[in-house]
């Protein structure tokens, strides 16, 4: 504190000047807090920069939440996309041959048909949205099929009522990142 007699800086406890013994006036505790800090230095900046901070995470944290959530929407939708597609692929298969294939790649099921070179290439072209080193479709023989064997982004293609070799329906299944998606794509005569 500085002595208002002659200007000399004193302890901010003391009572007295030091270099002429004048009086100092009292200091309550507010006017202490004012000598002792001084705007602009570190303690507000700091306090206003932490409350920044901390405001937005508020608003980073809901964001990018809702922006992943929009990302696997997307990703789904790209999964239906696919059923859809090997959906239209087989049942043109099935209406030019009267039947859907036990299998996608040919000579797995002991098939030689020419719509089954259609078939595998149209499931080769699709591509799985959740992780592009994972095949986008996958076969079942039972249905429901274990969704255990399946991964995120794959459809599952399940020929149904399946007598002397042939499928006279199938049913398109597919996979989201949380399970098993809600939509699934029957065919059948």
């Amino acid at each position: 504190m500085y002595c208002p007699h002659c200007g000399t800086l004193n302890d901010p406890a003391a009572k007295r000047c030091t270099q002429c013994t004048g009086l100092l006036p009292e200091l309550n505790k507010k006017s202490l807090w004012q000598q002792l800090y001084r705007p602009g230095q570190g303690l507000g900046c700091l306090l206003i920069i932490a409350a920044l901070a901390i405001g937005s995470l508020f608003i980073i944290i809901p964001q990018y939440r809702l922006y992943n959530m929009q990302v696997n929407l997307a990703k789904e939708s790209v999964v239906k996309n696919n059923m859809r597609q090997l959906r239209v692929a087989l049942d043109q298969m099935a209406v030019e041959s009267g039947y859907y294939p036990l299998s996608l790649e040919p000579g797995n099921a002991g098939e030689e048909d020419p719509g089954l070179e259609f078939i595998a290439a149209v499931a080769r072209q699709l591509r799985n949205p959740f992780d592009q080193r994972e095949p986008a479709v996958g076969e079942s023989e039972f249905e429901p099929p274990d969704w255990k064997s399946f991964k995120p982004g794959q459809i599952v293609y399940v020929p149904l009522d399946v007598s002397e070799g042939r499928a006279t329906g199938c049913a398109i299944y597919g996979v989201g990142k949380k399970g098993l998606l809600e939509e699934a794509l029957r065919g059948g005569f």
